[in-house]
């Protein structure tokens, strides 16, 4: 069977069953992470601001309403590194997740922008025209 799930909260597993005594699936037991949502009104509508743009750059097209996003919402979809993905299900406050995720679109949106861009020129020099962008 696909099961599909949706995660409501962060939390850490602090025992895994598999599968669980007497059934025929896996299982264990959770703690919920602490969890401050405060966020100032600034630093949502930066975050929502370069989100845009990354998700633009990325190709991923998607319309949303920025008062229902938060920074788990399209974490998975940004590029960020697994052990950033932790980093970021760790941090406690939303304010500091939002800042993490600011930080990474100002160090990522330049540099896609960098390689489309050398993407571009290379298609329209004829002498490269079969050369793969990301392989020189």
């Amino acid at each position: 069977m696909d099961i599909q799930t949706r995660g409501l909260r962060a939390f850490k597993m602090l025992s895994f069953d598999n599968p669980v005594s007497g059934k025929l699936y896996a299982g264990g037991d959770v703690a919920f992470l602490r969890n401050d949502p405060g966020i100032t009104s600034v630093l949502h509508h930066e975050f929502i601001f370069y989100l845009k743009e990354m998700l633009h750059l990325l190709n991923y097209e998607v319309e949303f309403d920025p008062l229902l996003v938060n920074s788990f919402t399209f974490a998975h979809k940004v590029g960020l590194r697994l052990e950033e993905e932790l980093e970021l299900l760790q941090m406690e406050a939303e304010s500091s997740r939002t800042e993490f995720l600011i930080s990474h679109f100002k160090r990522m949106i330049p540099v896609i922008k960098a390689v489309e861009s050398a993407k571009e020129k290379i298609k329209l020099n004829g002498h490269f025209k079969y050369l793969d962008p990301l392989k020189f």
